[in-house]
């Protein structure tokens, strides 16, 4: 009974000190909470839809109230009459008045200017899509970067397990003068290299979780659990959902704001129209009964060569902003082409290293027979085992490499969790 509470002990013992396990969407959850750059970009947005009230502005009529006092030295005029020269001649002359002001054409130029805002507006959003795109990139990369290291410490604690029991039969061997001193002392050599390589793994793994540890905001120890692949879709598919990609859309949006900036510049060359309404609460002198007037104004530019220049500019922008969109595009259908490459090519190489480990591990196993009944040499037996370690470590990182190309692939597409 005493052992028995002494087991449970020890296994809620082992339990409560196990680090917590996260996957790579745990992992992206986090980050996207404590990252800064998706919040940079977030206040990109505010700022874009700001401009577009400034804009919006430009086309509702603007109200102002005004309080004037005009002093000046009082001058006795002869002759005329007497309410109009105090107008004019009186120390003091108080005025309070409402004015609106509503533009009435300004070539168009608010109305793109208000569409450009939007398309902006649309810009921003989409480079804060494009931020989360980035970061789960990073994430992604420093997760298999995790991923990949306890797969090569898994391995050489397996080989070394391993090789621990060749130095156990090899001593034994020794004292029954079936091996040489040297032999042992050669795989003591191995151990050892072994064992030195697992303290570096270990030392390197503490480094890449530290950075993990810096972009999901998550404390280590932890550890990294593997998702299983969903099904692939075709290479078609992939391009499909890639023409959606925000950076993309961001592009697009971009090249949009550029034409309605050549509206806005052309606009310039128009003429313009506004109309002023002024109310008077207070007037004093001749004016006093005149309580409102309205004032129809039109402007018409005759020679500005800067606008012509601007206009100019704009264009060429607008030609750039349609050149960048259509370079991206062929970037992305690059990048999506590459990915899937290389997704196919990890998976044909585990599906190669799977059946090659198999074979190398029955290999040696069945070499180890043959060496216990003196059929084969020690070279012949090291020369299998080394092939059986290789195959281990090699297959391993194939796993976390097929993983690896396999989310690439869904970043290149657009494709992120949300």
């Amino acid at each position: 009974m005493f052992y028995f509470f002494l087991l449970i002990l020890l296994l809620g013992t082992a339990v409560a000190g196990a680090p917590p396990s996260y996957s790579l969407f745990d992992f992206y959850e986090n980050a996207l909470k404590t990252n800064e750059t998706p919040a940079i970009a977030e206040e990109e947005i505010r700022a874009a839809r700001a401009r577009f009230h400034s804009a919006l502005g430009e086309i509702l009529p603007q109200i102002s109230a005004t309080f004037a006092e005009t002093l000046q030295d009082a001058v006795a005029l002869e002759g005329g009459d007497s309410d109009f020269s105090d107008t004019f001649t009186k120390t003091s002359r108080p005025e309070v008045k409402m004015t609106v002001t509503q533009p009435l054409f300004q070539g168009f130029k608010a109305f793109h200017a208000l569409k450009g805002a939007s398309s902006l507006q649309s810009q921003k959003k989409f480079e804060w899509e494009e931020s989360k795109r980035a970061l789960f990139r990073d994430v992604t990369l420093a997760f298999y970067s995790v991923a990949l290291l306890d797969q090569q410490i898994s391995a050489t604690r397996e080989i070394i397990h391993v090789l621990r029991k060749e130095v156990q039969e090899c001593a034994t061997r020794v004292e029954l003068g079936k091996s040489r001193k040297s032999e042992k002392a050669l795989q003591e050599a191995e151990l050892a290299r072994r064992e030195a390589e697992l303290e570096k793994m270990k030392g390197d793994r503490m480094e890449a979780e530290e950075f993990l540890s810096f972009l999901s905001g998550l404390t280590p120890p932890f550890s990294v659990r593997l998702i299983p692949e969903h099904s692939s879709p075709t290479l078609q598919d992939y391009l499909r959902k890639a023409e959606a990609r925000p950076d993309l859309l961001a592009y697009a949006e971009a090249k949009k704001l550029a034409g309605h900036e050549v509206k806005v510049k052309g606009g310039e060359l128009l003429p313009h129209a506004d109309a002023e309404t002024n109310y008077y609460p207070y007037r004093t002198g001749f004016q006093q009964d005149i309580k409102w007037d309205v004032v129809f104004s039109v402007s018409a530019p005759i020679f500005n060569w800067g606008n012509i220049g601007d206009l100019k500019e704009s264009k060429a922008r607008e030609r750039q902003a349609s050149l960048y969109y259509e370079q991206k595009k062929r970037e992305i259908q690059r990048e999506v082409k590459t990915a899937w490459a290389l997704f196919e090519a990890s998976r044909r190489e585990l599906e190669r290293l799977e059946s090659a480990y198999s074979k190398a591990k029955a290999s040696y196993l069945l070499q180890k027979e043959d060496f216990e009944h003196g059929l084969i040499s020690t070279a012949d037996l090291l020369g299998s085992q080394r092939l059986y370690f290789e195959m281990l470590k090699a297959r391993n990182e194939s796993r976390v490499e097929k993983a690896l190309q396999f989310t690439r692939l869904q970043i290149q597409a657009g494709m992120v969790p949300q």
